[in-house]
């Protein structure tokens, strides 16, 4: 049955071999960096993609779904929340093609029924007790988010402090802090459009860190080519711009 499938991370057991991509397969497989999981569900129905071909949208960190689709696991589209993850993974695959699709902004956010919660990262950084929700090192929200800090000079000072919490990627972080299990998170502005329970208590200057840029990366997998392809350049149309517009990402003029 044609149609779109929602599936959780897919971080846990390895491919065998590098080979398993080419593995028969008769749907379309996309991996999708968890900020874009419900941007990306909708430019799917948008293109019309699932009703022709079962796809599986599968979403985690940008770092882990690179590490798997280099590792060989059975993919045709990969969407990245990192240039670097995005290039690494057109560097091992030589016969993949990538292209930057969108653009994102980072915030501070605190839960929104917190009357006294922090109205700047350096109130934060003042009160030892508050804790801070980042994304580990690795994922690029949580290397986003330690750059500004460090321009800022509040990275040390957190991290000697214990005051930062570290997640495994930023719906995590947007998850602690709608349930204000942390008085604080930095998060792409789009997440926090999804989120009822936070509110944006600060904007990140976007010049404290690496530009906050979305790859969408063709593979060369088994899946529908035809809708492979059909997506591919769907992500860099018009109507894939209005509703990244909607979803808080800022587009790409071409």
């Amino acid at each position: 049955m044609a149609g779109l499938a929602l599936l959780p991370g897919c971080s846990g057991q390895q491919p065998e071999r590098a080979d398993n991509r080419n593995a028969s397969r008769t749907g379309v497989t996309i991996l999708v960096a968890a900020s874009l999981r419900e941007c990306v569900a909708e430019m799917v129905r948008a293109s019309g993609i699932d009703g022709q071909l079962q796809v599986d949208l599968s979403a985690a960190s940008s770092s882990s779904l690179a590490r798997q689709v280099i590792a060989g696991a059975p993919a045709d589209l990969f969407f990245s929340a990192s240039r670097e993850w995005a290039e690494e993974v057109l560097k091992e695959i030589p016969s993949a093609r990538g292209v930057h699709f969108a653009d994102g902004r980072m915030v501070m956010i605190v839960p929104a029924d917190a009357p006294h919660g922090p109205a700047s990262l350096a109130e934060l950084a003042r009160d030892e007790k508050m804790r801070l929700g980042v994304g580990a090192a690795e994922v690029p929200a949580g290397r986003y988010a330690m750059e500004a800090l460090g321009q800022m000079k509040l990275l040390e000072k957190l991290q000697d402090a214990g005051q930062l919490v570290y997640g495994q990627d930023v719906r995590q972080v947007l998850h602690w802090t709608g349930m204000g299990e942390i008085d604080a998170g930095i998060v792409y502005a789009s997440d926090a459009l999804l989120e009822k329970n936070v509110r944006i208590a600060q904007e990140i200057d976007p010049a404290l860190h690496q530009p906050v840029e979305y790859w969408i990366v063709w593979l060369p997998g088994a899946g529908g080519r035809e809708e492979v392809d059909r997506m591919y350049a769907f992500v860099q149309s018009p109507a894939a711009g209005e509703i990244l517009a909607r979803f808080g990402f800022g587009t790409v003029h071409r």
